[in-house]
């Protein structure tokens, strides 16, 4: 089967604004943080104020799972548009249909692991504070 030049392009377009996103939400991440002022002060003061690895692993975990739900969501719109491009062929229909199962379980899992992480970062906040 050929795909059309159009819908090269439009979904080309439509991974790029994902892209896109995905860089400008980044960047939100990678930018100072508001208590950059406190913790100059606290080590002036003599505070130790040193991240523990549990809470940078936390971090990192939340940001890995942020990944995961933009690339569900990617999953989600291919899997939409496979079943409504299948023209009644229950082969694509089939196919569509287990890729959007397998996109529900991966949604499942992500929300199940940052459910998780979630918890065990609060505690660690709670415990090292």
């Amino acid at each position: 089967m050929q795909i059309s030049c159009y819908t090269r392009k439009r979904f080309s377009c439509i991974i790029l604004m994902f892209v896109l996103l995905f860089i400008l939400s980044w960047t939100q991440v990678l930018a100072d943080s508001p208590l950059v002022g406190l913790k100059t002060a606290a080590n002036q003061a003599g505070i130790n104020t040193s991240n523990h690895i549990g809470l940078t692993l936390g971090k990192v975990f939340k940001q890995v799972l942020g990944i995961m739900g933009l690339l569900l969501l990617i999953l989600f719109v291919v899997g939409g548009i496979m079943w409504m491009t299948s023209g009644g062929s229950p082969e694509k229909l089939k196919k569509a249909q287990g890729l959007l199962v397998n996109a529900i379980i991966g949604l499942i899992i992500a929300l199940c692991s940052y459910a998780i992480v979630d918890f065990v970062t609060t505690k660690l906040t709670s415990v090292t504070t």
